[in-house]
C-alpha cells in the first residue's frame, strides 16, 4: 500500500515509519479511518493511519484513490469499512496492531449511516479488532475527511 505523509506529502514506507515511530515514543495510539467523497463521475477514498501521542499531537499517513463515481451510498460507506479492515489487517501481518478503527457511522437512529452500523461491527470484531464511531471523536475519520475534499 502506498502512503504519504501529511506533514511532508512524500511518499513513505508506512510499515518502517510507523515501527521507527513507535519505537522512538512508546506512549503512540495507532488510529485508521477511511472517509470518501464523490464528485461528478468520480469517487475519492482516503484511508488514513494516525499515530497519535497524548498531549502532543499527531502524525498523519494517508492513502488516495480515485475511483469511478459509486452510485449507491451504502456501497460507498460500506467500501470504507472495507479499506479501513484491509488496512489494519495488513499492519497486523507487519507486526503493528492498531488501537481503533474509526467508522464514519453514527450510532444515532435518525443517521442514515446507523444502518451499517451494527453489520460493520460484526465484521471488525471478527477479525479482533477494536472500532469507534460517531457522535465520538474520531481522529482518523477527521484527517480522511479533511483529505477527501
Amino acid at each position: 500500500m502506498k502512503f504519504k505523509s501529511l506533514t511532508t506529502n512524500k511518499d513513505v514506507d508506512a510499515i518502517n515509519y510507523i515501527k521507527d515511530y513507535c519505537n522512538k515514543y512508546k506512549d503512540v495510539k495507532i488510529y485508521i479511518g477511511t472517509d470518501s467523497q464523490t464528485r461528478r463521475k468520480v469517487t475519492t477514498y482516503v484511508t488514513t493511519i494516525v499515530l497519535h501521542r497524548r498531549n502532543f499531537g499527531c502524525h498523519i499517513l494517508y492513502n488516495r484513490k480515485k475511483i469511478a463515481k459509486v452510485e449507491s451510498i451504502w456501497l460507498k460507506l460500506w467500501k470504507e469499512v472495507e479499506a479501513s479492515i484491509e488496512l489494519a489487517l495488513w499492519l497486523r501481518e507487519n507486526k503493528i496492531e492498531v488501537d481503533s478503527i474509526d467508522l464514519d457511522l453514527n450510532s444515532e437512529k435518525d443517521k442514515l449511516s446507523n444502518q451499517l452500523l451494527k453489520t460493520s461491527i460484526g465484521y471488525i470484531k471478527g477479525y479482533n479488532l477494536n472500532y469507534n464511531f460517531k457522535p465520538e471523536i474520531l481522529p482518523a475519520i477527521k484527517a480522511a475527511d479533511n483529505l477527501s475534499k
